[in-house]
């Protein structure tokens, strides 16, 4: 488990820098603004103290969560196991550890972390994009809302709609990855 979570770790924080840099390489160079409000101080201006310290806490949070969901994955209903997406579509809760909840918060919080790495490696192509062609991955989606949304209500509604496919797609892995651990313990002990 605590190699899991290391490896977890490498990629989030090389993620993070290869974010950083293009990020600030595409500022630097005039080549692009930040586009969250969080880290973005006035119209353009990058602020990557804020960047650096949003990050560390994410990596804190969501390594806990791995520890946590890796310890209880263990509790998750074969029904949520089979079905993936319903569990993200049953019930909004609070409460990840209440006994109503357990049965698919362990997925959700095996998923969350996965779905961060798949967010970065977007930003930093994303990125990248911009640098060498002028204009990255979210740019045509931000000007067709950009008209009727502004602000931070626009970064959310952008940011919900490229997190969604990775949602998914981590929620289907984190499934399978315990359905395989299940499959692995059944065989152990039957032999």
């Amino acid at each position: 488990m605590i190699r899991i979570i290391s490896i977890y770790a490498g990629l989030f924080v090389a993620l993070t820098y290869g974010d950083y840099w293009t990020t600030d390489f595409a500022i630097t160079n005039g080549l692009a603004e930040e586009f969250n409000p969080a880290v973005r101080d006035g119209a353009t201006a990058y602020k990557a103290m804020n960047m650096i310290w949003i990050n560390i806490a994410f990596l804190l949070g969501t390594s806990g969560m791995l520890y946590w969901a890796m310890n209880n994955k263990n509790r998750v209903s074969d029904h949520y196991l089979n079905h993936p997406l319903r569990a993200s579509f049953n019930w909004f809760y609070l409460n990840p550890f209440s006994d109503k909840n357990i049965a698919k918060s362990p997925l959700h919080l095996l998923a969350f972390p996965l779905c961060c790495l798949f967010a970065k490696a977007f930003a930093i192509t994303s990125n990248a994009l911009g640098i060498i062609y002028g204009s990255g991955l979210a740019e045509p989606l931000v000007a067709l809302l950009n008209p009727y949304l502004g602000g931070t209500i626009l970064y959310v509604a952008v940011t919900g709609i490229i997190i969604t496919p990775f949602w998914i797609l981590s929620l289907y892995i984190a499934a399978s990855a315990v359905r395989g651990s299940h499959d692995f313990r059944a065989a152990a002990a039957a032999v």
